[in-house]
């Protein structure tokens, strides 16, 4: 998979079709967010086209086709709340990306099970991690499910930083 660059700066997106340099002809420029949004990007309909969007204090705006923001081609979904972190992965296996959230303050993750507004039984949550600590998510064991990690930053030096990483076997069987 071609994976290409995207740029986020107060609100305007700059999208790169290529893996080269800046040129306008080959980057796209779109209006979607607003200064002080936390962008994320994933394939939000499984159809193998990464799309912006923006995390605002616990609001999800994903767009449905990478252009100006526009009520009618983006999803709004209340996931999460203000100073957790946003994180993007495939959490069950299948084509998808699905929003979660990392809440830093006390190690808690929300990951959704459907990319709808939070409620219910839509959303997988458990502890993995302690104040201070950075989500990363990635296919730690190569099972093409994301899995789960946090960064911790040390105080000794660039050497004492630690990265913990979590393999789950599927965090969703007991729900399909």
């Amino acid at each position: 998979m071609l994976r290409c660059f995207a740029m986020f700066r107060s609100g305007t997106w700059f999208l790169n079709r290529t893996q080269g340099d800046y040129h306008a002809a080959t980057t796209n420029v779109t209006s979607f967010g607003a200064a002080g949004d936390v962008p994320v990007q994933g394939d939000w309909l499984g159809d193998g086209i990464e799309r912006i969007g923006v995390f605002p204090n616990g609001t999800w705006y994903l767009s449905t086709t990478n252009t100006d923001y526009r009520a009618s081609n983006s999803l709004q979904l209340s996931f999460g709340a203000l100073g957790d972190i946003p994180i993007v992965g495939q959490w069950q296996a299948g084509a998808r990306d699905l929003i979660g959230v990392f809440r830093p303050s006390t190690g808690q993750w929300y990951l959704s099970t459907n990319n709808q507004s939070y409620g219910g039984s839509n959303f997988q949550a458990f502890h993995w991690g302690a104040n201070g600590d950075r989500p990363v998510v990635g296919d730690w064991d190569g099972n093409g499910v994301d899995d789960t990690g946090v960064y911790r930053a040390g105080n000794e030096g660039p050497l004492s930083n630690q990265g913990f990483l979590q393999s789950m076997p599927d965090p969703f069987s007991d729900r399909l």
